[in-house]
């Protein structure tokens, strides 16, 4: 409920409690005013008919008294009794009832006194009648004292009446006010009462109906919304421009009235126009999806050599209405059939049309046409984004095509590289083979000969050649682990271990070397020759690496990682720097000279090839004057 409407609601439920409590005063006010007016009248109607009664007990009176005096017979005398008994309470009454009233107090005044000599003189002539006295009785009647006085009381009760009368009249005309004012005012409170409850009503009618709009906008609007996320959505997942505009313009179909909905993106360098989207309400459509037709088809005004340039922003989205080409009309086809045309540009540059067949700008709401445009408008977007990521993926495709074509050549010419480099490490092997078989020849055949300096020389020829036989040896196992392809299985480490240590025995008993293995250490999958080659040099360096008469101390044990075995080998030898921790895998990188520790600076190269070929990591860890410890990953041989 909006707040105008609450603060009205509230105006009315106060105007109407004011009018219900005007109400309630009014009517009671008239109400009261009414019952006083009925009791006056009711009053005055009593005094009159008391008066009567008063005029008629008196006269009754008199008829008992002349029909004792005339026959004598005490039964008329009955009647002057009862008037006798009752003509004092007839006056009290009459007293009672004006004592509001100061004239008619007054005239009752004059009255009682009267009555009392009226009564007197009755009474005197029947008790005369009953003393047989009945000519002096008949004086007193014809003395005409009597009637005199019986006309006073006529006259004064005639005018009590008459006053009683004009009262009555006042009364009842002021009792007829109160009910026509009464009836006026309740008949205003009802009008009022009416025209309050028409307008609540009125208000709430209103509301509903606002309401109801309300909610058909919104429910549009969410539509709206929904064909606009719809492309958002698609151009965000990277679908292709004809699944962007199928599905827009198959939505807008259900908003906008038209017959059919076509969605055309324009190639002026191609001179084609291509259907990217096609949507039809109950109409046969001939033109497919993908389909591509000749530019001047559907633009015949417009020159298609060279792109059509608009001076409105870019996306700008402005309705054409006029003749649509019959080739991009439905089954059956009408020549005079319109279309909506809205214009989708990129760069101010035109790309595209949106077509509604069948619209009418007149006809579409102001919510319709903006709908439209605004479907336009991304679809404006989509299309070029579209074109972008289709230009972007073709590119992809070359780049990627390329660089598989360069990365083949750089195998092609490794392998060769690599072929060669063997070929020519195991070609030089024949000539030193030679050499030391001569150098030895002639130190055994020729010792004789030779001074101590010539002795020296052929010495040093010979351990020269051992050592390149070692560096070509290890060079060709280097290139056989880069070149030759390794089949995986499960190897036990605990017996692989065991049989490089029994083939390292001599060297260990020379050294006096200490080796403790912990067992178990697992299975792992790997290459077993290979793998014999890595732990042979890992320990072959731990028990070469160790300072000047220290006793080599090894500890070899497994540990199950997240990602596979990782295998320590642990010696007491010369420590690492960690600068150096990195290099030492490479080739022929070597930390000391060959008078100090000999080797050829491959070993550990050769270690990271192998681990790396099987699938795994190697690494060290060392620290100053407590050794190192050698590790090396991999995958865990499942049981």
């Amino acid at each position: 409920m909006s707040k105008i409407l609450h603060r009205r609601l509230t105006l009315y439920f106060a105007f109407g409690l004011a009018v219900l409590a005007i109400n309630v005063g009014v009517s009671y006010y008239h109400i009261l005013q009414l019952i006083r007016n009925n009791a006056s009248v009711t009053h005055s109607q009593e005094v009159i008919i008391t008066l009567e009664r008063m005029l008629s007990t008196l006269k009754d009176a008199e008829t008992g008294q002349r029909g004792y005096l005339l026959t004598g017979a005490t039964r008329y005398l009955q009647p002057y009794n009862s008037a006798i008994a009752q003509i004092n309470q007839r006056v009290e009454q009459l007293q009672s009832l004006t004592r509001d009233n100061a004239n008619q107090q007054g005239r009752l005044a004059f009255l009682k006194p009267v009555i009392n000599q009226k009564l007197s003189e009755l009474d005197q002539t029947i008790q005369l009648g009953q003393q047989n006295e009945l000519e002096a009785a008949r004086r007193i009647v014809l003395s005409n004292r009597g009637k005199q006085l019986m006309d006073q009381i006529r006259l004064t009760v005639a005018d009590m009446q008459q006053e009683e009368a004009d009262l009555l009249a006042l009364r009842s005309q002021q009792s007829r006010d109160s009910i026509r004012q009464t009836t006026l005012a309740l008949s205003l409170i009802a009008i009022l009462t009416l025209l309050l409850l028409v307008g609540f009503y009125a208000l709430i009618t209103r509301d509903l109906t606002r309401r109801k709009r309300a909610e058909a906008a919104l429910q549009r609007s969410a539509q709206r919304l929904s064909i606009l996320h719809d492309i958002d959505r698609a151009i965000l997942e990277a679908h292709s421009s004809l699944e962007i505009a199928q599905s827009a313009i198959a939505r807008l179909c259900y908003l906008v009235p038209c017959r059919q909905a076509l969605l055309l993106r324009y190639d002026f360098e191609a001179g084609e126009a291509q259907v990217l989207g096609n949507s039809s309400n109950g109409k046969v459509s001939r033109l497919a999806v993908g389909t591509r037709l000749p530019l001047a088809s559907v633009l015949p005004n417009i020159e298609p050599s060279s792109p059509l340039t608009l001076s409105n922003p870019p996306h700008a989205v402005e309705a054409l209405e006029a003749t649509c080409p019959t080739n991009l009309l439905p089954e059956p086809t009408d020549e005079h059939e319109t279309c909506l045309t809205l214009r989708l540009k990129s760069e101010s540059t035109l790309v595209g049309e949106l077509r509604l067949l069948g619209a009418h700008v007149a006809t579409l709401t102001p919510e319709q046409r903006e709908i439209s445009q605004e479907v336009a408008n991304q679809l404006a977007i989509a299309l070029e984004q579209a074109q972008l990521r289709e230009q972007l993926q073709q590119n992809a495709t070359e780049l990627e095509n390329r660089v598989l074509e360069r990365t083949a050549q750089l195998q092609a010419a490794n392998t060769e590289l690599e072929a060669f480099g063997y070929s020519v490490s195991h070609d030089l092997r024949a000539p030193l083979r030679a050499m030391q078989g001569f150098t030895q020849a002639l130190l055994e055949d020729y010792q004789e000969a030779l001074d101590e300096v010539g002795q020296d020389y052929a010495h040093r020829i010979s351990k020269a050649a051992q050592r390149m036989d070692t560096l070509i040896e290890d060079l060709l196992a280097y290139s056989r682990l880069s070149r030759a392809e390794l089949q995986l299985q499960p190897i036990d480490l605990t017996a692989l271990v065991s049989e490089i240590l029994a083939q390292l025995d001599l060297e260990i008993r020379q050294r006096h070397a200490q080796i403790t293995v912990v067992p178990p250490l697992l299975s792992v999958m790997g290459h077993r020759v290979t793998l014999v080659q890595v732990l042979t040099n890992l320990l072959m360096n731990a028990l070469k690496f160790v300072g000047a008469g220290v006793q080599p101390q090894i500890k070899v044990w497994a540990e199950t990682q997240p990602d596979g075995v990782r295998l320590w080998v642990q010696d007491n030898g010369i420590s690492i720097a960690p600068q150096h921790q990195e290099r030492i895998f490479r080739v022929f990188e070597r930390l000391h000279g060959t008078e100090a520790y000999p080797g050829t600076g491959i070993g550990l190269a050769i270690v990271r090839k192998g681990v790396e070929r099987m699938g795994g990591r190697v690494g060290v860890e060392s620290c100053p004057t407590q050794g190192s410890q050698f590790w090396l990953e991999l995958p865990q041989a499942q049981s």
